[in-house]
């Protein structure tokens, strides 16, 4: 469910690993070169054996095989030690040593067995050395040093000893091999790279499949916890309601209520906040960026808070600001508020205080608080879903674990991230760094809609295929005093307003009608049979981002089920205004 599992490893984080892995591979096909080599020497032998100095042939017979010996002992104790990584450095630069002593060992054929020049030794001695750099290419290139340093004291040897021998065919000789010397060295590059290339490819899918792993173990994580939580007050509701129905009138029917009204708060809550996550991860929620004064929004949230820092016995305090950032005022909000109501909760004696400090060009938001802390080797679990560090008995009276998840999504979205500084027993400090910005032109809010009254006069069509939908909104409505046309398809409400000749004053409308419709075509309808713009409200439950852009792109005032009273309300109040903008999680969108 996170964001960040989706992220590709980058190139940088890849080089150690491809790097050792490159050289695990020299050393596990050293034993097929070593063989080669091993043939080579008894075949070089056996025909320089009466066309060489005898005792230069055996000294290098001799220091040939103890190489051999050393490089296949070189092998072996890698295999016994299987070295870490961050040491196959070294076992790379010992081995490319030894295969520059190879190279001068056999390079040094045509300095010492050369002479004197016979055409069938010429030929036999550029033939094998030839042979010799073709042959390693593809087992030392998965280190490129270790051919380089084989192939160029090979070559380089066989070029001097034909210029020294001299005359034109040996300089034509020593021309060829020049080229092909350049040559193999472009292959050998060439070869490394998509050595490499392959081992990057295959670290970077094996990372992928476990980023997907994890992300499978995260959302199974989530979705058990989420089933777990949202089951809780489902049932409590169906008890409560229960109860209330067998309850008779008084003290003890009011109470069943009350209660009844805090489970669904609690499953509202809850669905707020998967709602939440869904959007953002779905790339269904965008940050709208603009110069923000922080003052009035501090402030604001300050009394927010106070009533309920107040009840604790702390003290909640504002430095004053007149910082200007660059952010999206809703997501700040939103951020902010599940900050402080965190620090609140968190603490039980002293206070909170909730600062802007200057930060080279940017500005930081700090909420520090006085609390219980949290361990340094805890401090990345907070910002898990259904993660609370003092709740194992998951009571959702303390809160269901998903806010600081919330906070870092919504951080994320305006380009920056919530960092974390505590102390057990001490308190912690929550921040987040804005850009700086120049003062935005001064603007008067209107009037909120929701403290406007006057519904009663109200005739409101609610067009909604679910019946139970339906029947709540209509109780609803009616309870406010509003004349309510409740229909469950779009012809319903045509049919049923041109028999009454009502002319509704709002119109609120499921997005997903039957028949394929859409509630804006619903409204479109409504609009041109009664010649008026009626205002409408487009409620609706799905998540997907297709469906969420489909149902903005209509231009109509945006719900999301379940849809808050004070919403609807809000709604209804401000008919002939433009509707006040919500939060991020119940708000028109």
């Amino acid at each position: 469910m996170r964001r960040d599992t989706a992220t590709m490893i980058s190139g940088a984080r890849l080089d150690d690993p491809v790097r050792a892995e490159q050289i695990r591979l020299l050393y596990t096909q050293s034993p097929i070169l070593f063989a080669g080599i091993l043939s080579l020497i008894a075949v070089t032998a056996w025909f320089l054996w009466d066309k060489a100095d005898p005792a230069l042939l055996r000294l290098w017979l001799l220091a040939n095989l103890l190489l051999v010996l050393a490089r296949s002992g070189l092998v072996l104790l890698f295999r016994r030690r299987a070295p870490t990584a961050s040491a196959l450095r070294s076992w790379g630069d010992a081995f490319s040593i030894t295969a520059a002593l190879s190279g001068l060992l056999w390079g040094s054929l045509a300095l010492w067995a050369l002479p004197p020049v016979t055409i069938d030794k010429a030929v036999y001695i550029v033939t094998i050395l030839s042979a010799m750099a073709s042959g390693s290419l593809v087992p030392l290139s998965a280190w490129a040093p270790a051919y380089h340093a084989f192939v160029i004291p090979t070559l380089s040897l066989l070029i001097l000893g034909l210029l020294a021998v001299g005359g034109d065919i040996f300089y034509l000789l020593a021309t060829l091999e020049a080229v092909f010397l350049v040559t193999h060295l472009f292959f050998s590059a060439a070869t490394a790279r998509s050595i490499r290339e392959t081992l990057r490819m295959r670290f970077e899918n094996a990372a992928l499949y476990e980023q997907a792993r994890q992300a499978n173990r995260e959302k199974s994580r989530f979705l058990a916890a989420a089933s777990h939580d949202l089951r809780q007050p489902h049932q409590a509701l169906g008890l409560f309601l229960e109860a209330l129905e067998q309850a008779g009138p008084g003290p003890e029917r009011q109470a069943i209520l009350d209660r009844a009204r805090q489970a669904f708060s609690a499953l509202t809550g809850l669905l707020d906040q998967l709602l939440d996550i869904s959007r953002i991860d779905a790339g269904t929620l965008e940050a709208e960026m603009r110069p923000l004064a922080l003052r009035p929004l501090l402030q604001r949230l300050i009394l927010e808070f106070m009533p309920q820092a107040d009840r604790k016995g702390l003290e909640l305090r504002l430095r004053q600001t007149d910082a200007v950032v660059l952010a999206d005022p809703g997501l700040l909000a939103r951020i902010l508020s599940n900050l402080l109501h965190n620090a609140i909760r968190y603490t039980d004696a002293g206070g909170i205080l909730l600062a802007v400090r200057r930060r080279s060009g940017h500005w930081r938001i700090e909420v520090w608080d006085t609390g219980r802390g949290i361990p340094a080797d805890r401090l990345a679990e907070v910002f898990r879903e259904f993660t609370q560090l003092d709740n194992p008995e998951r009571d959702r009276e303390k809160g269901l674990g998903l806010g600081l998840s919330i906070v870092q999504r919504l951080a994320a979205l305006m380009g920056t991230e919530v960092s974390v500084q505590s102390r057990p027993g001490k308190g912690s400090c929550f921040s987040l760094t804005l850009a700086a910005a120049a003062p935005a032109p001064v603007t008067h809010e209107r009037p909120d809609a929701a403290a406007a009254g006057g519904l009663g006069d109200l005739t409101v069509a609610v067009i909604d295929d679910d019946r139970l939908a339906r029947e709540g909104l209509e109780v609803l409505l009616a309870a406010w005093g509003c004349r309510v046309l409740a229909c469950g398809s779009q012809e319903e409400c045509l049919d049923r307003l041109a028999r009454t000749g009502l002319r509704p004053d709002a119109l609120i409308v499921d997005y997903r009608l039957r028949a394929h419709r859409t509630g804006a075509q619903a409204v479109a309808a409504v609009r041109a049979q009664t010649g008026r713009e009626v205002p409408a409200l487009i409620v609706t439950g799905d998540t997907s981002p297709e469906r969420v852009a489909e149902a903005r792109g209509c231009g109509l005032p945006l719900l999301r089920k379940p849809v808050r009273p004070a919403d609807l309300k809000a709604f209804l109040a401000g008919i002939g205004r433009p509707a006040a903008t919500g939060s991020p999680a119940s708000g028109p969108d």
